[in-house]
């Protein structure tokens, strides 16, 4: 069966990379399936036959084919978003539990936060949302030649009050720090991609 490669916290505290389906039943009421999932900590604790060190029990829609099933398991927690690899050399797992890991951390930094004119905003979808709408009506204000003011609850939860000019700053900041997230990102994929072994892919870090 396939290997999922995804790092999680385990609610018994354990990390774990690397998860395979062990069975597949159908549900007594036959409505779904009961899709058994073990957890371990690397691919070397996997292929030695050791016990998972943790096992889910996943419920999805009921299925015949067992690779549909599979699928659906990535699209459920805790596997939601996690890399599936069939077939693979040791260096391809690897280099989809890399992977996996910089994508964990691109989203922990585009998410968390960043810094204008020395002010620190959130930048979690939510709040990226706010201030893309924060900029329209900035905007709106700017072509209308109407006076804008707003007063904006920043990351550590003091305020600032925003003109239209600075609310349209901000907006510009984001997007700035949106797309140097994202090329970072690009730059470690691709370093990721070209690797020939797996201590090359040991250096590939995010930038402290």
């Amino acid at each position: 069966m396939k290997i999922l490669v995804k790092t999680i916290e385990l609610p018994n505290g354990v990390i774990a990379t690397h998860h395979k389906i062990i069975g597949i039943k159908t549900k007594p009421d036959i409505t779904g399936l009961e899709v058994h999932v073990g957890s371990w900590p690397s691919l070397t604790a996997m292929n030695s036959g050791k016990p998972a060190a943790y096992n889910h029990y996943i419920e999805t829609a009921i299925h015949n084919l067992i690779d549909i099933a599979e699928a659906d398991i990535i699209t459920l927690e805790p596997l939601v978003g996690a890399t599936t690899v069939e077939g693979s050399t040791p260096l391809e797992i690897e280099k989809s539990k890399k992977w996996s890991e910089i994508k964990l951390k691109r989203d922990k930094v585009e998410y968390g936060g960043f810094v204008w004119d020395g002010s620190p905003f959130d930048s979690d979808p939510p709040a990226q949302s706010r201030i893309q709408g924060g900029v329209q009506l900035a905007q709106i204000a700017t072509q209308a030649n109407q006076p804008f003011s707003i007063t904006w609850t920043l990351l550590n939860n003091t305020s600032r009050v925003l003109d239209n000019t600075q609310m349209i700053a901000v907006g510009l900041a984001l997007a700035e720090h949106v797309k140097n997230t994202h090329q970072i990102a690009r730059v470690l994929r691709e370093a990721v991609d070209s690797a020939n072994s797996i201590e090359e892919l040991g250096p590939i870090t995010w930038p402290a």
